[in-house]
Parts: structure tokens; C-alpha cells; sequence
């Protein structure tokens, strides 16, 4: 559009587009530093209260600590205690609880620190006396808040309470006699709505800040100050910032909350509590200062661009008065008129322009003449020349189109101007388009590939040719193929090159499909180990309380149930117990290769020997005798190659004949790998199935017959795989079994 304006509305567009780009610059710049600023201060002031949140929670349970101790020590409740257990099931013993239950109640009010507290005997774990009758005969022993105030006053991390369907914290202290003999643990659920006033106190800072806990299964510990719904608060908090927390970083970041509102937020992990403070403001508050500085920018700026205009259409008129004059002048010379003469009316760079004009007419009048007889004999020349061309042309460019390669010719203007006919069909072009000029460097290639040809353009005006590289072609119909070029600087003086060009589309192709399957491979690989460990993780919890609370019931209430029960309680305990064995070995099968340590000079000797004193109550169970030949030096990681001599070896004596458990560890320098065996006089193996016992979860006997989870051989092959070995097995049924496995050799000679 500006090719049909005047050239003073040009340069005054030019001018006021430079003072409007200027203008938005150092506003956008000022804008987005203040911006900048606004954000570390809010940043600042929310990690402040963060962190004097942080203190105040510390300092509320150190108190509840303190205070839970105070209580303990009353010598009243001491003597009142020491009754209760001295005399039982008397009335000096009722009258003891009475006092007790008495000098406890105060303390428990609506609203106070306390919603109960409890005494417990210290030997079974049972309640003797609490400010709720309903706790009274109830058995703690498995509490944490129990076993550790055993021993000193402690405050248990918020938990989840089944009898009370909802979140509690307790605190305890031992409760001892004047000889430190241990009476009782002394307990006291606390109310935890004096942690969140602690919380959620405003700092005043901000109309919407806001500050929160969160526990790991994401449930609000406190109520935010913004949020009142309790299905909400029920339903828990799942946003950006919980996950990062609860993943066990600390720090800020840019988000929504939980009402889907842009905050800034900074997050903590208390490691020591097991909570997630979060710390929050929003954007539209925080950034108020920003836009209404933003508005100031931008009536400043326009004012300013009003005074820019005025400015550049007075300087426009000055530089093009001169500047049309000299465009008359040439329009008449260059209509024919060689008596043309500009007037000279300054000294600056214009004046100069035109005394050049003047003279350089005056040349250009003198050499016409000479310049005609020139003609004549140059197109008589030209004539010969040209002949001689086509000639050479003809020859070329039939051995050109007899090519396997594409050939092309291009300027150092980057037009192409000569191809053979592979080339062309490379590109989806006809020679007759071809011809017609339509056909550039640049049209042909996608844009991304421009800065490699710079550097291959680069490169060869530097050294006459360049390195092989590989690129994109756009074809006419606008489908794309992979060449390889090699191009070199032609003899002539004009810098035009040659491009050897060569279709590699169906390798490119291939080796995409390759990278494709391997990315594939690799992520299936990294999702299959990370389900593995979190699964086996996340499923030790559940479990533990299955196994705790059957051998719980097993304990209290063997014989006094019928033999069902105390049979399908025995299943129970024992199905625990394997369950809790299958996930430990699943856990350690994946952490194999994602938990392992660096690799160190390991004695291999040194491992054996630690792995046959992991093994020695199994040994001497079956009276196993296991010796070894020299071992070598490895490079290794020490756990896991002890791991892997444990497994085998256990194998070796779990799968026993009539004789006693014999196995021989051994190794053998080859080529450049420690061969290492492991013989045993045991059942042996099928050879059919020498490569299935390898494989996860894989056995050939029953449980019933020999126990085990199927993991320990999987485990073996995956830590020599690690190490950059192999394992097999050599066997025959009743004729022992030899497992084999491979480690590079990088220690020194055998011990």
C-alpha cells in the first residue's frame, strides 16, 4: 500500500510508525517491570506468612507437648493412678478412677483445647479411665500416639478416625511414678479448630489471601476463608499447587485455586507433620497497581505519538523539496534531453547529489558516441558466442538428464536456472514451468530448513564446498520429500553453484518409524517400572492394617472362637503375610533398575560371604553346605550383586533333593567377561523351561510344594541386565541345576 503514497507521506509514516514502535517498547518494558516488581513483593509478603504460619503450627504443638507433660506430672493424678492400678476391682480402686475421671473433665470444654482425654495402661494397650465413657475398655496399643508416649510427649500427625469419620490429632505423655516407673500413657485428642484459627488468621496484607492445610490423601485439614461447602471441603482439594506440595516441593507459582480463580500461591511441604500449607492471593487484587500504571502508559504514549506526527510531517517536507527536484531532472534526462542541469541551493548531502548528477550527465553525453562504436563489433561477437554455448549447452545437458541424481544450477541470487530432469521430478515441477522462472532456492524450501542452508551457503563461499547435509523439499502439490545435498562453487566469476541432490525419503521414513517404536518402547518401559513401585507402595498401607489387625485377632481371640475361626483367621494372617512378601519382592523387582547405586569396585568374595549370612538360619534349617573357588574384583553395585548370590543361592537350597542342600560358587575370566556359576545337587529343571523361569511371577512348582513368589529368579535377570551381563541355567530333572551369569571385567585378578 505504501508504494502508492508520496514521498512525504512515506517518510512522516515511517517516522511516526518508529516513535509509535518506541513508544510501545518503553511501555511494555516499564509495564512488564512493574509487573515484575508487584509479583516478588506479593510473592514476599505471602512467604512471610507462610512462614509465620509454619512457626506458629510449630509453636501450638510444642505447647500441646508442654502441656499434655504438665498434666502428667500432677502429683494427683499420679497418686490417683497408682490406687487405681494397685487395688482393682475395689472400691478404693472405683473411688481412684472417680477422682480421675474428675481432675480430667475441666480440661475438656466446648471450644478448648481438648474434645477428650484418656489414661491407658501401658502393658495391653486398654483404656482405664476417659472423659468419655464410651472410650472406656477400648484397646489402643497399635496407636502411634500410644507407643511413642511411652516414652516421652508426643503429638501425632493429623489422621484419619474411623470412629469418628473425620480428621484428629492427638497428643500423649507418659504418665510415671516417683521411681520412673511407667503408670500409664496419658492422651488427649485435640481440637483442631485452634489449628486453623492459627491458619486462617488474615494477615491484612490483602482483602483475599488466604492460607490452608492440606494432609497427603489431599483433604482440607482447616477451612480455607473462602470456602464454606462442605462437600467441598469433604470432596478435597486437587489443583496444581496440592500436587506439587503433597509431591514433596516447596515454593511458588502461578495458578488457579480450588474455585478455579487465578492466584499466586506459595506452597511448603512440612515434612515433619505431613501437611501442605498453601498460602494464597488473587491475581486481580495483587495486579490492581499494575493496570492502572498501565493505563498511565498509555495515555502518556498516545499524547506523545499526537507530538511525534506533527513533528515528522514538518521533517518530511524538508527532505523531499530537494529530493522531487532532482526526480525531475532524471525524468528529463531519461527521456533524452542531455542539457539538463540541477540547481545546487545547499552544501549538505542533497547539493552533493546534484553536482554528481550534473557531472556524471556531462559524462554520459561524451561517452555515447564511443559507446555506439563499441556495439557494432560486440554483436558480431556475441553472435560467435552464443552458437558456441548452445553447442555446449546441448552436450551438458544430455549427460545431466542421464542421471540417477538430481542436478540443478543455481545463482548466487538463489535462483535456480538449470536441472536435469530427475530434479525436476523431485520438485513436482515441468520443465516448462521451469523455464519460465518460476522455480527459486527459497520457494522450495520449508522454512525451517532455511538456517541450514545459510550455513551450507556460508560454509561454501568460505571453502568451495560443503559438508553433505540432510533437508526438506516442498514439492509443487504441496507434499514434502527428504534429500540429501552436496553442492561446490562452479568455475564462473558470477558465484552460481551446483547442487547434487539426492531422494532419501523412504530412509527418513524408516528411521522416523524406528525412532517412533523405540520412543514407544521406552515410555511403555518407564510406565510399566513407575505403576510397579506405586502400586506395590501405595498397596503396603491397606495391607498392613489387614496383617495388623488379623494377627491382632488372632492373638486376642485364638481358643475362644470355634476351630473355623480361628482356621479362617489363621488363612487370613497367612494370606497377609504372602500378600505382604509379593509386593516387597515386586517393590524390589522395580526398583532394580530405578533405585540402584553407582557402580563401585565391589569383592565379589565379600558379597558372597555377606549374601551366606543373610541365608544362615535357612542354611542351617537344611543343612546346606555352600563353598566357593576364587572370586574376582567387579565393578558393580554392591546391594544388588549381594541381592543376586542371596536369590541364587536360596534357590539352590530351597529346591533340594533327599540329600542335603551342596552348592559351589565359582568364576572364569572370558574374553573380556567374569563368568560366574552357581551349582547345586538340587531337583533340577526341565531344559524346556529354562527360559521361562527367568520371567516374572513364573513357577514350576506349587506353593504348597515349595514356597516362594516367583520374583527372585526375575530379580537376578534384571540386575545382570543392569550390569551389562546375561543369566542361564543349565539343568536336568534329579541331576542339580548350574545357573550361569556374565559381569564385563573391570576389577583385577581373583582372591
Amino acid at each position: 500500500m505504501m508504494r502508492h503514497l508520496g514521498l512525504t507521506p512515506r517518510l512522516a509514516l515511517v517516522f511516526v510508525l518508529f516513535a509509535a514502535a518506541l513508544l510501545a517498547g518503553v511501555s511494555a518494558l516499564a509495564y512488564a517491570n512493574g509487573r515484575a516488581a508487584l509479583l516478588a513483593s506479593t510473592t514476599a509478603d505471602l512467604l512471610s506468612t507462610a512462614h509465620e504460619k509454619e512457626a506458629a503450627l510449630a509453636s501450638w504443638i510444642e505447647h500441646r507437648q508442654a502441656d499434655m507433660a504438665a498434666l502428667a506430672a500432677s502429683p494427683r493424678l499420679r497418686a490417683d493412678l497408682a490406687l487405681l492400678l494397685a487395688n482393682p476391682d475395689t472400691a478404693a480402686a472405683r473411688a481412684a478412677h472417680n477422682r480421675l475421671v474428675a481432675e480430667l473433665q475441666p480440661r475438656v470444654t466446648s471450644g478448648g483445647t481438648y474434645l477428650s482425654l484418656m489414661l491407658i495402661e501401658p502393658v495391653e494397650g486398654q483404656v482405664i479411665a476417659a472423659t468419655d465413657p464410651a472410650e472406656e475398655g477400648k484397646f489402643k496399643e497399635d496407636r502411634p500416639y500410644f507407643l511413642e508416649g511411652m516414652r516421652h510427649p508426643y503429638v501425632q500427625n493429623v489422621y484419619y478416625a474411623i470412629g469418628l469419620q473425620g480428621l484428629a490429632m492427638t497428643a500423649s505423655a507418659p504418665v510415671t511414678s516417683a521411681d520412673g516407673r511407667l503408670l500409664a500413657v496419658l492422651a488427649g485428642r485435640l481440637n483442631l479448630a485452634e489449628m486453623s484459627a492459627i491458619i486462617s488468621r488474615h494477615s491484612g496484607l490483602h482483602q483475599s489471601d488466604d492460607a490452608f492445610l492440606i494432609n497427603p490423601s489431599s483433604l482440607f485439614v482447616t477451612q480455607p476463608y473462602m470456602l464454606t461447602d462442605p462437600v467441598v471441603l469433604q470432596r478435597g482439594i486437587h489443583t496444581e499447587a496440592s500436587r506439587r506440595c503433597l509431591a514433596g516441593q516447596s515454593g511458588t507459582l502461578l495458578a488457579d485455586d480450588y474455585r478455579g480463580v487465578p492466584t499466586i500461591i506459595v506452597h511448603r511441604w512440612l515434612a515433619e507433620r505431613q501437611l501442605c500449607l498453601i498460602v494464597k492471593v488473587d491475581q486481580s487484587e495483587a495486579f490492581v497497581p499494575a493496570r492502572a500504571f498501565g493505563a498511565q502508559l498509555l495515555l502518556i504514549s498516545a499524547l506523545l505519538l499526537v507530538v511525534a506526527s506533527g513533528v515528522a510531517i514538518g521533517l518530511a517536507r524538508t527532505i523531499t523539496r530537494p529530493v522531487l527536484a532532482l526526480q525531475a531532472g532524471a525524468t528529463r534526462f531519461s527521456q533524452g534531453d542531455r542539457s539538463v542541469t540541477l540547481p545546487i541551493t545547499s552544501g549538505d548531502e542533497l547539493g552533493m547529489l546534484a553536482r554528481t548528477f550534473n557531472t556524471m550527465a556531462a559524462a554520459i553525453g561524451a561517452h555515447e558516441a564511443q559507446l555506439r562504436d563499441y556495439a557494432g563489433q560486440l554483436e558480431h561477437r556475441v553472435a560467435a558466442r552464443t552458437a558456441e554455448l548452445q553447442v555446449a549447452q546441448t552436450r551438458l545437458q544430455r549427460l545431466v538428464d542421464a542421471n540417477i541424481i538430481g542436478v540443478a544450477i543455481a545463482g548466487a541470487g538463489g535462483e535456480i536456472f538449470e536441472a536435469n530432469d530427475y530434479y525436476l521430478d523431485m520438485l513436482g515441477v515441468t520443465r516448462h514451468e521451469f523455464a519460465c522462472g518460476q522455480v527459486r532456492w527459497s520457494d522450495v524450501t520449508p522454512p525451517e530448513h532455511l538456517p541450514a542452508d545459510q550455513r551450507a551457503l556460508a560454509e561454501l563461499a568460505a571453502t568451495g564446498v560443503c559438508t553433505p547435509y540432510e533437508k526438506e523439499y516442498l514439492r509443487r502439490d504441496g507434499t514434502r520429500v527428504w534429500v540429501m545435498i552436496a553442492d561446490a562453487v562452479l568455475p564462473q566469476e558470477d558465484g552460481s553453484m551446483i547442487a547434487l541432490v539426492q531422494n532419501i525419503t523412504d530412509r527418513k521414513h524408516a528411521e522416523q518409524e524406528l525412532a517412533r517404536q523405540a520412543d514407544d518402547l521406552r515410555r511403555s518401559n518407564a510406565e510399566l517400572q513407575q505403576f510397579a513401585y506405586v502400586a506395590s507402595h501405595d498397596l503396603q498401607e491397606p495391607l498392613r492394617m489387614v496383617s495388623s489387625y488379623t494377627q491382632l485377632l488372632a492373638r486376642r481371640y485364638k481358643g475362644r472362637l470355634d476351630a473355623d475361626a480361628d482356621e479362617f483367621i489363621a488363612y487370613a494372617v497367612d494370606g497377609a503375610s504372602r500378600m505382604q512378601t509379593l509386593i516387597n519382592d515386586l517393590l524390589t523387582y522395580s526398583r532394580v533398575g530405578t533405585r540402584g547405586k553407582p557402580f563401585t569396585p565391589v569383592d565379589c568374595k565379600a558379597a558372597l560371604e555377606q549374601a551366606i549370612t543373610n541365608l544362615k538360619l535357612m542354611s542351617a534349617e537344611h543343612g546346606a553346605l555352600i563353598t566357593h573357588a576364587p572370586l574376582p574384583t567387579v565393578l558393580a553395585d554392591a546391594p544388588q550383586l549381594v541381592q543376586l548370590f542371596q536369590n541364587l543361592l536360596s534357590n539352590g537350597i530351597k529346591y533340594h533333593g533327599a540329600e542335603p542342600p551342596c552348592i559351589h560358587v565359582a568364576a572364569e575370566a572370558r574374553g573380556a567377561e567374569w563368568i560366574f556359576s552357581v551349582c547345586d545337587n538340587g531337583i533340577g529343571i526341565e531344559p524346556q523351561y529354562a527360559e521361562r523361569i527367568f520371567i516374572i511371577f513364573q513357577r514350576l512348582h506349587t506353593r504348597a510344594e515349595y514356597p516362594g513368589t516367583g520374583i527372585g529368579l526375575a530379580i537376578c535377570k534384571k540386575i545382570v541386565e543392569r550390569h551389562g551381563g546375561r543369566i542361564w541355567v543349565e539343568s536336568q530333572p534329579d541331576q542339580g541345576a548350574t545357573f550361569y551369569f556374565s559381569l564385563p571385567q573391570h576389577g583385577d585378578a581373583s582372591q
